[in-house]
């Protein structure tokens, strides 16, 4: 009991230390709902993005240097660059993570929508393609093939790959959704 008793008033003192190690608004933060601002002097919401958008560019970099044999960080910051709008830069983190691992399927397969976005159809039908040969259950892929064909006026085509879409996905509504509209427009429908 005496040794349950120290070890209690130790536990303590040492989360009573810490409680007064942080500042009364590091605790007012800690206790509210809202999100933590970010520091500095941004005072409009287009300043405020762009110090949270440095802060994330920051951080991915802060990763792929403590983690150099990690693809993760590579990958984490072709998305970072894909979401703030710089393609080019989006797609040079991936061919790097591509360089570090050929076998990642969910690599090609974002690298497929870049293409796609360019109306670079058969290109990125390639990337999907081999991200099925990587993993022939990949969800959406088939989907976005069949995309790919459709703005290729290649109907009969993209019917198979949403076929074989909806036996990888049965939940896929957007499949489902497509498939009837290919079947609406070959007039093949019960």
């Amino acid at each position: 009991p005496v040794l349950l008793a120290g070890f209690i008033a130790c536990a303590f003192n040492c989360c009573l230390f810490q409680a007064v190690a942080f500042s009364q608004t590091e605790i007012t933060a800690l206790s509210s709902n809202e999100p933590k601002k970010p520091a500095g002097p941004a005072s409009n919401p287009e300043q405020e993005i762009a110090v949270l958008k440095k802060e994330e560019l920051e951080l991915a970099e802060t990763l792929m240097k403590d983690f150099p044999d990690s693809i993760d960080p590579v990958i984490l910051m072709g998305n970072l660059w894909e979401r703030h709008g710089d393609a080019t830069k989006a797609l040079e983190y991936f061919n790097k993570a591509l360089k570090q691992n050929q076998k990642r399927s969910d690599v090609y397969k974002v690298i497929g929508w870049f293409f796609m976005h360019m109306e670079q159809y058969e290109q990125a039908i390639g990337y999907w393609q081999k991200a099925i040969e990587l993993d022939p259950n990949i969800p959406d892929v088939h989907n976005n093939i069949a995309l790919a064909l459709m703005g290729q006026n290649k109907q009969s085509q993209a019917i198979e790959e949403l076929e074989k879409d909806v036996k990888i996905s049965p939940g896929s509504s957007f499949s489902y959704f497509l498939l009837g509209q290919l079947y609406l427009r070959q007039e093949e429908y019960e």
